[in-house]
């Protein structure tokens, strides 16, 4: 299966991950209220949402990369499965063992007032350990969609049992509880799908996959840190109220990050097996570009819309309450462009054994935004911590870049960023007239301007013969499109 179909259908599941996931923000946001107790509430769910993914990250130590690598090589999945699961189960356990003896004094810390929901919220990770293997592994293999079976469950019956907690019962318990029931059915569906692949534990294989990772591990330990450290440093120097506020702003970044994790959970086994196959050469190099500005081409539009509709979405999908986060949303909805570039280059690195520089960007990051989160956010609050994510975002990127060009010899083609920007940027600011003239109150009011922004955006990449016919094929085909549907659409772009 091709490198964009693949990408299409994780693409797929996770809009669906996100638009299943909106709808229970939408409850909490509604149904919690917007009174403090409401946003405590919500805010210490999701601050504790933050525990559960620092925990998943802190145990893997970057093993999963490893794993995936072994599978894209050819290794048996028998002498692969067994040890990294069983070695999931243990590191997972001590961490959340960790969090569970200190649970008192990390609610106190974070003013947190429901120690069970700390202790519940230590608990899902270990249980989301054979979703999160079973993921990887078929990742890995090349069948996406299968991959994300057992999530798709696990989303579906999450929401459903968060937005009955949301209505009825609204704390923080209830809440982490419906996260921890859903997260365990998917586990033992995801078990009993794993069972034939799991053999016994094997110490050299670990050591092996340990040693390679290394490096990974720490970074992504940093990295989950630098990405975090934001919402930590806000319920430090302000309170969980004020980080209730706060992720309604940033769940847009991570919407949108959802594309640039896409590209390089698939890019990394792709071009593992191509610098197996090819070296480290022109071919590569290109290969890369060439994903990059796919990437931007995709990415720029998105931007825009966020960015000149922001106010209508925070309306749509909570309410007006939530609309004082709006400067917040244009500064993280823009780091996602520096984000998705520092990504990209960091996979590119780890696939050809240079793992150690994610480890040096991740450093580079996280010191960056808590030098910058700590002077703004005691002064201008939630737009401190929004400002330190995007300065930390575009100094690292920038740095990525450079340091890739060093394997790469080659940079993105700055002419084709400048001229893709400009057409993001004229295509979605002309329909922001339409603000002025016809409010936009529904949800299917900005869908319609999204399809005509988007229609015109094609337009003028057209024109700027910036997308030609050979990106139509490059995109459309992989997918299974009628060839007749092809050939209509490639009549719109030049050759």
């Amino acid at each position: 299966m091709s490198l964009v179909k693949r990408s299409f259908y994780l693409f797929i599941s996770n809009i669906y991950f996100q638009i299943i996931g909106y709808i229970a923000t939408f409850f909490m946001a509604r149904y919690l209220g917007v009174s403090k107790e409401g946003l405590i509430v919500f805010g210490s769910y999701m601050f504790l949402v933050l525990v559960i993914n620092m925990i998943t990250g802190l145990a893997d130590i970057g093993v999963s990369t490893a794993f995936e690598r072994e599978i894209a090589s050819g290794t048996a999945e028998k002498e692969v499965v067994g040890t990294y699961i069983i070695y999931r189960f243990i590191t997972t356990g001590l961490v959340a063992f960790v969090i569970i003896l200190f649970s008192q004094q990390i609610s106190q810390f974070f003013n947190i007032n429901d120690v069970f929901a700390v202790q519940i919220a230590a608990l899902i990770p270990v249980v989301w350990v054979p979703t999160r293997v079973f993921a990887r592994l078929n990742i890995a293999k090349g069948r996406t969609l299968y991959s994300q079976l057992p999530n798709i469950i696990e989303y579906t019956l999450r929401t459903i049992l968060i937005s009955y907690s949301a209505i009825f019962i609204k704390t923080t318990s209830s809440l982490m509880l419906s996260f921890l029931y859903a997260a365990l059915i998917c586990s033992i569906l995801s078990f009993v799908l794993l069972f034939m692949s799991i053999s016994k534990f094997n110490w050299l294989m670990l050591k092996k996959m340990f040693l390679f990772s290394l490096p990974i591990g720490v970074a992504n330990a940093i990295g989950y840190f630098s990405q975090m450290a934001d919402n930590f440093l806000i319920s430090i120097y302000g309170s969980v109220f004020l980080l209730g506020l706060y992720s309604i702003s940033k769940g847009f970044l991570g919407m949108l990050l959802i594309i640039p994790g896409i590209i390089t959970t698939l890019l990394f086994p792709d071009l593992v097996s191509f610098f197996k196959s090819h070296g480290n050469g022109d071919a590569l190099a290109n290969r890369f570009i060439t994903i990059q500005r796919y990437f931007l081409v995709i990415i720029a539009p998105l931007v825009l819309f966020i960015i000149v509709y922001r106010v209508n979405l925070l309306h749509i999908l909570y309410s007006n309450a939530f609309i004082v986060v709006s400067p917040e949303v244009v500064i993280l909805t823009i780091s996602v462009i520096p984000q998705g570039y520092l990504y990209m280059y960091s996979t590119f690195l780890m696939a050809i054994d240079k793992q150690r520089f994610q480890l040096y960007f991740t450093i580079l990051k996280l010191l960056i935004t808590i030098s910058i989160s700590i002077v703004l956010i005691p002064s201008i609050g939630m737009l401190g911590a929004a400002l330190a994510v995007l300065f930390s975002s575009i100094i690292t990127a920038s740095i990525s870049i450079v340091v890739g060009y060093e394997f790469l010899k080659l940079y993105p083609d700055i002419k084709s960023v400048v001229i893709i920007l400009f057409s993001a940027s004229a295509s979605f600011v002309a329909l922001a007239l339409i603000n002025h003239i016809i409010p936009l109150n529904r949800w299917y009011d900005l869908l319609s301007v999204w399809i005509i922004g988007f229609i015109i955006y094609f337009i003028i990449l057209s024109i700027l013969r910036e997308f030609r016919k050979n990106d139509v094929d490059t995109l459309l085909k992989p997918l299974g499109i009628p060839s007749f549907i092809i050939h209509i659409i490639k009549k719109l772009f030049p050759s």
